[in-house]
């Protein structure tokens, strides 16, 4: 028998497999042959591969070993984005930025109460929010609370994004629960590389039809002797995207009715706002000689989000007229960093890397509200909430390799700390006009405990190598110290019973994976990892009394913690390449928000599991040098059980059944690029709660297409939802099948959720 065929029959097999499967992978690779001595992957990203093979040489990942690795390498799933596919799709935030990976999502906040319409944060194989570790060079981004966003990162300096799925506290801590997001932004050396000069100048601009977003990039680097610099200054001004396939009232179409008063926006659209956004990126980097590398970086962020708040307007129940409520969001992100790599080579430490930041992260929000009440009165209620957490971190990393017999091995280890400060305030100020009275509320009943948080951790890994490089094992362990101390301040009101106290903890967590090569294309792999999280000040300690309900603390929140497991089988040819991989993930003590107490009382508590398993799949085929086709695809299941003893439900943080598939255009000779994205998602089939809504299965196509007619210049053209389909995320379970109240529809409309139909988008790069 010829096994060369029959394996390669095999590999193009299940290759058809995956690519018949809708789907499209922008960053999952597969194994291919390794040398024994495991060293860093010091090719470029994007580079070609060795004269002669013919191969087309898969991504790089730093986060999933804390090293340059191809994704092939590694023993887990890992995306990764660069620069040249956010600039074709022209991505403008996270929410775009997801758009063709299937099991991972983004979800957009449309509460009447939230008017803002940022988007909440990344849902990765089931879990989402705080759950999920996002980084910026390697620094914390602000953590999510009631009332603010984690949506403090837009795309317009980064280099590349990856996105690591499932847990991975062993090298990251705490908060890598759930998986990973590392940003990576753009260095001097990046633009001095396409000019090929000792000066680079780069202008983007774009513009999208979906929220009339217009915006432009300005960027230079220079480079003198040792030195180089960058300096990329960044806006982008817009409104609240457009909703064109919500409907008014169900017998328009619409799930539920809408009840708003003449003259309110409308049920299916967001209050209208003006969106501005600015963004900063200074670098410094000295290299004296090719052992050093010392960087500074300077970093600012700032959104600003003016919102006519009109959902509410008109009379309401007690029948108070609501004249006008202007708010104002402004989100902020500085970061100040120095880092210095150093090529060391003593005994087994090659390579010494530390950095140390200052990152304060702010959430304001401001409002002027004018009603005349019930009685006649006019008043004016000015209000005021601001939310900071302000991150100082150290982070210190030794690499270097030795063997031992037949062992090769690649160690790292290292300390990682932070201590971040957490700030909340809120102050509502309400004039009466006609009694000329002002009455000053302070907290508005939210009790909120400030807090320090302590983070002080020690990390190692040994990338080992057997049989020539075949089979490379990968231990590692963290043994992580945590620590909240909160400091409430005088507008804090303690509950009985419930009074703040630090609380601290200490804990190892560990991984292990291995990927052997079975021959020259094939290779599987395996990983165990476990995860954890310390409970937020705002689960620990936030209370809300009201006359409907009435929220209490729980101090006695457990961590929650997970034990990951996954297994796959990745081939690689000349013509393409395939991945197929399963986890489970069983979490213990998740903590549940809004649970309801045998007494009344709202609080957090730690469910007893939950468990969430799932298929995901990937593919790539090169038809000939100008056309490929890429696919993936993602399954995920869930349930959960509240107690010991209980009925387990479904979770409905699964996402069900999904994916893309692409049709690439690639001539470098034409200076053409173009891409064709279908996107297909399976309905809901089970929820947690019988009267949850059940989003049904859609299917939407995309396109994208660059060309650079001159080496300076590149045009580019995007559609998104080409056919003007109408659909909602998975996430819409989170909504009921009917209202529960015409307060609920009119406050919360499900047909917000409805996603955006057909839009155009334009840009232009030039380079000097």
């Amino acid at each position: 028998m010829n096994t060369t065929r029959l394996t390669n029959g095999l590999g193009h097999g299940l290759l058809a497999l995956c690519l018949t499967l809708p789907a499209t992978a922008f960053g999952q690779g597969a194994a291919q042959p390794l040398a024994a001595e495991r060293e860093d992957d010091d090719r470029t990203e994007g580079a070609d591969a060795p004269a002669g093979t013919g191969e087309r040489l898969p991504p790089l990942s730093v986060i999933a070993t804390r090293g340059t690795r191809s994704v092939d390498d590694i023993p887990g799933n890992v995306t990764v984005i660069d620069r040249q596919e956010l600039d074709l799709r022209m991505v403008e935030d996270i929410g775009e930025l997801v758009r063709h990976l299937p099991g991972i999502q983004v979800d957009r906040q449309t509460s009447g109460t939230n008017p803002f319409g940022d988007r909440t944060g990344f849902t990765i194989r089931g879990v989402s929010g705080n759950r999920i570790l996002t980084l910026v060079d390697g620094s914390r981004t602000l953590e999510r609370i009631t009332d603010n966003t984690r949506d403090v990162v837009e795309l317009t300096h980064m280099k590349r994004v990856e996105i690591q799925r499932g847990p991975a506290s062993a090298l990251w801590g705490s908060d890598a629960l759930g998986g990973v997001v590392a940003f990576e932004t753009m260095d001097p050396e990046d633009y001095l590389a396409v000019s090929g000069r000792d000066t680079a100048f780069r202008f983007d601009t774009t513009h999208s039809t979906l929220d009339d977003a217009t915006g432009g990039v300005g960027a230079a680097a220079l480079r003198y002797g040792d030195f180089a610099a960058s300096l990329s200054l960044g806006r982008r001004v817009g409104h609240e995207p457009e909703n064109r396939n919500a409907r008014s009232s169900k017998a328009a179409g619409a799930v539920w009715d809408c009840y708003r008063n003449p003259g309110a926006t409308p049920c299916g659209q967001l209050d209208p706002a003006d969106i501005r956004a600015d963004n900063v990126l200074a670098k410094l980097v000295w290299t004296p000689g090719s052992d050093h590398r010392i960087g500074l970086t300077l970093e600012h962020f700032e959104r600003e989000t003016e919102v006519e708040q009109l959902y509410d307007h008109g009379y309401d129940a007690a029948g108070n007229f609501v004249a006008n409520y202007d708010r104002t969001q402004t989100l902020s992100r500085q970061r100040i960093a120095l880092e210095h790599d150093w090529t060391v080579d003593i005994g087994p430490i090659e390579t010494i890397r530390w950095q140390l930041s200052h990152s304060p992260q702010k959430s304001r929000r401001e409002g002027t509200r004018d009603r005349i009440l019930a009685n006649g009165s006019s008043e004016t209620r000015y209000d005021y909430l601001e939310y900071e957490e302000a991150f100082t971190e150290f982070d210190a990393q030794f690499d270097g390799g030795f063997a031992t017999g037949p062992l090769s091995h690649r160690l790292t280890w290292g300390i990682d700390g932070d201590y971040t400060e957490t700030d909340y305030e809120r102050i509502d100020t309400t004039v009466n006009h006609t009694t000329a009275t002002t009455t000053v509320a302070r907290a508005g009943g939210f009790n909120f405990a400030n807090a320090t948080t302590i983070r002080a951790d020690a990390y190692v890994q040994d990338e080992i190598g057997l049989w020539n490089g075949r089979l490379r094992v990968t231990p590692a362990l963290r043994l992580a110290h945590y620590a909240i101390d909160p400091h409430p301040n005088a507008d804090y009101k303690p509950v009985d019973g419930a009074e703040p106290r630090k609380v601290t903890e200490t804990e190892p967590t560990w991984k292990l994976g291995a990927v052997l090569d079975l021959d020259d294309s094939y290779s599987v792999y395996a990983q165990y990892a476990e995860g954890f999280k310390m409970p937020t000040a705002q689960q620990l300690y936030t209370s809300l009394p009201s006359t409907s309900f009435n929220l209490v603390p729980n101090p006695n929140l457990r961590p929650e913690s997970v034990k990951n497991y996954e297994a796959g089988l990745r081939g690689r040819f000349r013509d393409g390449s395939f991945s197929v991989g399963g986890f489970y993930a069983d979490y213990t003590d998740f903590i549940q928000s809004f649970v309801f107490l045998p007494n009344g009382d709202i609080t957090y508590d730690n469910l007893t599991t939950v468990k969430v398993w799932g298929l995901e799949a990937s593919g790539e085929l090169y038809l000939d040098d100008l056309w490929s086709v890429t696919g993936a695809l993602s399954a995920q299941r869930g349930k959960q059980q509240a107690a010991p003893g209980e009925d387990t439900t479904a979770f409905d943080g699964a996402i069900p059944l999904g994916g893309t598939l692409g049709l690439h255009y690639d001539d470098s000779a034409m200076g053409l690029r173009a891409s064709l994205y279908g996107t297909f998602q399976r309905g809901v089939t089970r929820t947690a709660g019988s009267d949850a809504y059940k989003p049904g299965g859609y299917g939407v196509f995309d396109f994208a297409a660059a060309w650079t007619p001159a080496h300076w210049i590149t045009l580019r053209l995007g559609i998104d939802n080409i056919f003007d389909k109408r659909y909602f995320p998975s996430s819409a379970t989170a909504y009921a099948a009917q209202p529960s109240s015409t307060s609920v529809a009119n406050t919360n409309p499900i047909e917000a959720q409805v996603q955006p139909g057909r839009a155009f988008s334009l840009g232009a790069t030039l380079t000097f």
